[in-house]
């Protein structure tokens, strides 16, 4: 039985063309019968191409260099710990002018001291922005109950 010499699949006796990929079949020439086996008259089948031939090799990792320790977390723990009240400070209206100008070097209240005037200066733009909406509104004679009003929303 003759093979195909692109795929290797059997081939009919007579064929033209090999059936499973289309090559084309060349004519054998006659060869004596010699006395080999018949199991070894299948043709080896060639390698598959390799996928990665042509691509650089993946980059060895060198070891990783060792790490040193992280400073202490005990400069940040006691600055937390120390400057506690200046940050509860912060929070209560005018207080926040004694963090201020007390710890200045203490990046814990410096922090909340901003977040202290910050929610100040909020508080000071609503109030005036409240009183001249109700004066407008309402005249002065309502200001005590729409204070009162106001105040229990901003509360909520």
């Amino acid at each position: 039985m003759a093979f195909c010499q692109s795929c290797g699949s059997p081939l009919q006796p007579g064929e033209k063309f090999c059936q499973n990929c289309g090559a084309k079949v060349e004519a054998a020439p006659a060869a004596p019968i010699a006395a080999a086996p018949a199991a070894s008259a299948v043709p080896p089948r060639p390698a598959p191409p390799d996928p990665y031939a042509g691509r650089p090799a993946a980059p060895q990792e060198a070891p990783a260099p060792p790490q040193t320790p992280a400073p202490p977390a005990s400069a940040e723990e006691e600055d937390i710990k120390k400057n506690k009240g200046m940050a509860v400070l912060a929070y209560l209206g005018f207080l926040v002018l004694i963090p201020l100008f007390a710890c200045k070097a203490s990046p814990f209240a410096r922090f909340h001291t901003g977040q202290g005037l910050l929610l100040m200066f909020a508080a000071l733009i609503i109030g005036v922005a409240q009183r001249i909406l109700a004066t407008l509104l309402f005249g002065s004679h309502l200001w005590p109950i729409l204070n009162f009003v106001f105040s229990i929303l901003m509360i909520l």
